[in-house]
C-alpha cells in the first residue's frame, strides 16, 4: 500500500503530529479505509527519511484516539469507531471555535458554507 504523508522539517508543528493529521485526513476523506493496514513504523519512517519512534508516537496518539487498532499481528489497522467521549468534546471544542470566528468578524453564514464544504467532500469520497 502507497501512502502519501506530506511532512514539512521546518514547521512548528512537531513532526509526529502533522503525520497523525495526515493520517486522521486521509481516514475522513476515504482514502485510508477502515481495515487498511499500515506500513510499519520503521518502514513509515525509512520512507520519509525520518526516526521510527517519531512515527511510533503519531501510531500510539492515533490508536490512543481510536482511530488505529493494534492487531494479533502487531500491525496498526484503521478503525472508524464512534465515540461519545469525543462528540462531547467536539461540543466543547466547536462552541470555543464557532465564538472565537463569531468574534474575530465571520459570519454564521461563512461558518455553515465552512461546514457544508467539509461534509461536501466527505460524502463525495464515500461515494467513490
Amino acid at each position: 500500500m502507497i501512502m502519501f504523508i506530506k511532512i514539512e522539517l521546518n514547521s512548528d508543528t512537531p513532526i509526529y503530529m502533522q503525520i497523525y493529521d495526515e493520517i486522521v485526513k486521509a481516514i475522513a476523506s476515504g482514502d485510508l479505509k477502515e481495515g487498511t493496514v499500515l506500513p510499519s513504523a520503521r518502514k513509515l519512517a525509512a520512507n520519509l527519511g525520518i526516526n521510527f519512534h517519531t512515527v511510533n508516537k503519531a501510531y500510539n496518539l492515533l490508536r490512543e484516539h481510536r482511530f488505529l487498532l493494534l492487531n494479533r499481528k502487531k500491525e496498526f489497522v484503521v478503525q472508524r469507531s464512534r465515540d461519545e467521549k469525543f462528540m462531547e468534546k467536539l461540543k466543547d471544542q466547536e462552541l470555543k471555535l464557532f465564538e472565537e470566528a463569531i468574534a474575530k468578524g465571520f459570519t454564521e453564514k461563512e461558518i455553515l458554507n465552512m461546514l457544508q464544504n467539509v461534509l461536501k467532500r466527505q460524502k463525495k469520497s464515500e461515494e467513490l
